[in-house]
């Protein structure tokens, strides 16, 4: 509460324990009341149970996990304490704790500088599992948020990547090691009668396994150590507009040229000296025009263990690129649309919070989008008065009515009286944004200025009929006839709204 009092701002406590058994964790915010004088003469402590409030955010985790757990600690004293429950130690809140100079826990290594905040880690967490973690600071406290999964649940999707492209290398190495058996077949068929039909079944084999690659609509292809091409399907070939016959035995230089063909045998290269499948963006020449295709290629080994040559598959991206291109040149027109217009715009949430504004609306309500993003509707500093004087609730308010669809199509208007101004009036707006089904997401509000040229001469403020009816009254006047814009002050009541 002193603290509070000397600077004049909300603290909070961060989570204790007590010996009660009503609340034995809890977490206390002390809240100054400024306007009773300087330094505060009054405060509000608004008492919270973290494991009602706090613990079920930290316990939501974004996708799917049988790992991903969210926590938060903070140093006290010497030692790092966990401030919610961790996932596999319960009621562990206030009491789990390790020393800091020792500990290897992730928020012990960024608080002692090893790692730097927001830097991914592999470290083991303190079940001793190694786990992949991110540590970031909570603004405004001393706490340090960590989230954390299994490093084995996390690399489980690369494995099945790996697997699937494992696969495939092992069904091109088994082509070619085929066709090589067969040509020996056929060679061997005048001396043995007998192995005619395996030399049939041979050629059946091969005959589905070209088929398929030939079904394919990737390109599929083969090279030599000498980085020629010893198979290309049919796919590849309408790719580059030429036929199988011109593209085997020659290599990408011959077909694309010194420029084309010296990056695409840089790739090949570094697959070879890695002895592993890579994934390439390549562009390459095509019937209409160069295309982009995702390649990945791997090494071919013999049946020995030495290499023979590389695979590769590639699928056309080209379309995915320009779609991602246009995205953005579109993007970029909107908003350039958008902070070039004289009428401020804002867009709202649901809950009725500030998302974000154009500069007009900056320049109108002489409040920055970071001083207004994440407050009401209303702008700081501004207020909607009601007969009395008083502040005008939120949910009576147009954009409060438009908001919770309890009054009047979107559109409604209403008159607030500038802080510090004698004369003008700025106009709101707020119109609903919906999705399909009806369902409410964000509401969109326009600001204009509405000032009369007559007020100049007369230098008082005097809101047109139709804007006083909207607010419900005019600003009040107060001592030594200053312009009041808003009543008495209430304190707000606590709430725990989600």
């Amino acid at each position: 509460m002193q603290k509070a009092l000397a600077s004049g701002k909300p603290v909070h406590t961060g989570s204790y324990r007590r010996d009660v058994a009503d609340l034995p964790l809890r977490l206390d915010i002390v809240v100054p009341l400024v306007n009773s004088g300087s330094p505060a003469r009054g405060l509000i402590v608004l008492r919270v149970d973290p494991r009602r409030e706090l613990f079920p955010l930290l316990a939501v985790w974004p996708v799917p996990s049988d790992s991903g757990e969210t926590a938060l600690w903070h140093a006290k004293g010497e030692r790092l304490l966990a401030l919610n429950d961790v996932r596999r130690q319960p009621d562990s809140a206030g009491q789990s704790s390790e020393l800091l100079a020792t500990s290897r826990l992730p928020p012990a290594l960024v608080m002692r500088g090893e790692v730097q905040p927001g830097q991914p880690m592999q470290v083991s967490d303190y079940r001793g599992v190694p786990v992949l973690a991110v540590v970031r600071p909570v603004r405004g406290s001393d706490w340090w948020l960590v989230a954390k999964q299994d490093l084995a649940e996390v690399v489980q999707p690369a494995w099945r990547h790996a697997r699937l492209v494992t696969t495939v290398a092992a069904l091109a190495l088994l082509g070619l090691g085929l066709g090589s058996r067969l040509w020996w077949q056929r060679q061997a068929l005048q001396q043995a009668r007998r192995k005619g039909d395996a030399q049939r079944q041979q050629l059946n084999a091969l005959g589905i396994l070209d088929a398929i690659a030939n079904s394919s609509l990737d390109a599929i292809f083969a090279k030599d150590l000498q980085v020629r091409y010893v198979f290309y399907n049919a796919a590849a070939a309408r790719q580059i507009g030429k036929a199988q016959l011109e593209i085997l035995g020659r290599s990408d230089v011959e077909l694309f040229g010194a420029i084309t063909g010296a990056a695409l045998v840089a790739n090949d290269a570094a697959v070879m000296a890695r002895a592993g499948p890579l994934v390439f963006e390549e562009q390459v020449p095509g019937a209409d025009g160069e295309r982009v295709v995702l390649c990945t290629k791997g090494p071919l080994l013999d049946p020995t263990g030495r290499l023979m040559g590389l695979y590769g598959l590639a699928h056309d991206v080209t379309d995915w690129r320009n779609a991602e291109r246009a995205v953005r040149e579109q993007e970029a027109d909107y908003r350039a649309v958008f902070s070039g217009l004289s009428e401020g715009v804002m867009l709202v949430d649901p809950a009725g919070r500030m998302v974000l504004c154009n500069p007009a609306a900056e320049r109108l309500t002489g409040v920055t989008q970071q001083q207004w993003q994440g407050a009401g509707v209303v702008a700081p500093g501004w207020a909607v008065l009601q007969d009395d004087g008083s502040d005008m609730p939120l949910a009576q308010t147009p954009p409060g009515r438009v908001l919770g669809r309890r009054a009047g199509p979107a559109g409604a208007a209403a008159a607030l009286p500038a802080p510090r101004r004698r004369a003008g009036l700025v106009r709101t707006q707020r119109r609903a944004g919906e999705q399909p089904r009806h369902r409410l997401t964000a509401g969109r509000g326009d600001l204009v200025h509405r000032g009369h040229p007559a007020q100049a001469g007369r230098g008082r403020t005097e809101p047109p009929p139709r804007a006083a009816r909207a607010t419900g009254g005019a600003p009040h006047a107060g001592a030594a006839g200053r312009p009041r814009f808003a009543g008495a002050r209430r304190p707000l009541q606590p709430h725990h709204h989600r």
